[in-house]
């Protein structure tokens, strides 16, 4: 259930990355059926993906207070490469997947920063809401983000009563779909 739930934070994460694109006002699209949500929980060396994303992203660099994204993804697919240890993250004591069927974030505030921005807003898991910021660059089509949560602030033990080493990291890797055409596609048309 842990690196369900990181899997859905990283997607979320990088779907926030996607609306910092070095442009203009834009709605862009995230192709969400090619996103990459990675999850890494250090502690017991457990890595894993979560899929099912679906994005709603708007972008003004020159607005950033009017930018926003949303996104959510579904506790159904986690994936740990594990399928005893899946079932386990999907019962109730974890993710309970049957009552929460899905992970959403809302951004809430976007910063640019150097290099790129932090994306700033509202986790959801199992109901419970906490702040998180996801670090997101973007480079020719793709959107690249990081975050760390701890799954103790969502009642998700993997291991029990330790801060530490419940910190779970996520790292999301998005294509951007801009103008109705995808960065590679518009560069092999050039």
């Amino acid at each position: 259930k842990i690196m369900l739930l990181g899997k859905k934070l990283l997607v979320l994460f990088s779907l926030v990355g996607l609306a910092f694109l070095p442009s203009k006002e834009q709605k862009i699209k995230i192709l969400d059926e090619e996103a990459v949500i990675n999850i890494h929980l250090a502690s017991k060396d457990i890595t894993g993906s979560v899929g099912g994303l679906k994005t709603e992203v708007y972008f003004d660099p020159e607005n950033l207070h009017e930018s926003f994204v949303k996104a959510t993804v579904r506790t159904e697919t986690i994936s740990t490469g594990n399928l005893v240890r899946d079932i386990k993250l999907a019962s109730k004591r974890f993710l309970n997947k049957k009552k929460y069927e899905t992970i959403n974030f809302k951004s809430t505030k976007i910063i640019g920063i150097n290099n790129g921005y932090i994306v700033e807003g509202d986790l959801t898991i199992k109901d419970i809401t906490r702040k998180i910021a996801i670090d997101a660059v973007y480079s020719e089509g793709v959107i690249a983000g990081f975050a760390s949560i701890n799954l103790l602030d969502f009642e998700i033990p993997l291991v029990e009563d330790n801060r530490r080493e419940n910190k779970l990291d996520i790292y999301i890797k998005l294509r951007v779909l801009k103008d109705g055409m995808s960065y590679a596609n518009a560069h092999n048309d050039r």
